[in-house]
């Protein structure tokens, strides 16, 4: 038997631990934009969960009139944050009979076969949030990188790399002039631009 001050291996949780992100279902009502949010998220995060729903625009013909109409980029499914070991997200499903608990207009969280959580990465989620934000679901509008601007790469083989765009057109990959690298083609998602005030020097 080992001396009592030696140290004891303890068996590791087979699963990160600590607020995550995770995949609730939800009815289509519940990601019918109503000009503010999604019912559903709005009604999540009134337990005090995070949700994030990645937005798609697009203008379209509604009887007779050309309109822009917002939808959820994944249709029925959206992101929730939580700790499952220390957060209550049971309480984040589809209502009981007679309407006692759960939430309207949602389904639950999607479970594997042991009936855990299916756990989204961070980095997944980051790089949809970025490419929204850099105007890669928005198929209303130009590109939100202009030729001339000064970004840094974040992902990819040149990463931390700063750069001058080339070009860029809406939903495709920016070129960037790479100093005497010559040029590349990158995902909007893993670029972003610098300030004004952040001078650099591209790389040699």
């Amino acid at each position: 038997m080992p001396a009592r001050n030696d140290p004891v291996d303890l068996p590791r949780a087979s699963f990160l631990i600590g607020r995550a992100w995770f995949v609730c279902m939800v009815s289509p009502v519940g990601v019918r934009w109503d000009g503010r949010d999604f019912p559903a998220a709005r009604a999540i995060e009134q337990l005090s969960f995070e949700t994030y729903v990645p937005r798609a625009t697009r203008k379209i013909i509604h009887r007779g009139r050309r309109i822009v109409r917002v939808s959820s980029l994944l249709g029925c499914y959206i992101f929730v944050r939580f700790d499952r070991e220390r957060d209550d997200w049971g309480v984040i499903r589809r209502p009981e009979e007679f309407g006692k608990g759960g939430i309207d207009g949602v389904h639950g969280i999607i479970r594997d076969i042991f009936g855990n959580p299916c756990r989204v990465p961070d980095i997944q989620v980051d790089r949809l949030r970025r490419a929204e934000e850099a105007g890669a679901f928005d198929f209303t509008r130009q590109s939100a990188f202009s030729p001339g601007d000064t970004v840094r790469i974040t992902e990819g083989p040149f990463a931390g790399f700063i750069a001058k765009v080339r070009s860029a057109s809406p939903q495709k990959r920016v070129r960037l002039i790479l100093g005497n690298l010559g040029e590349a083609q990158v995902d909007p998602a893993f670029i972003e631009r610098l300030g004004r005030a952040e001078r650099f020097t591209l790389v040699a």
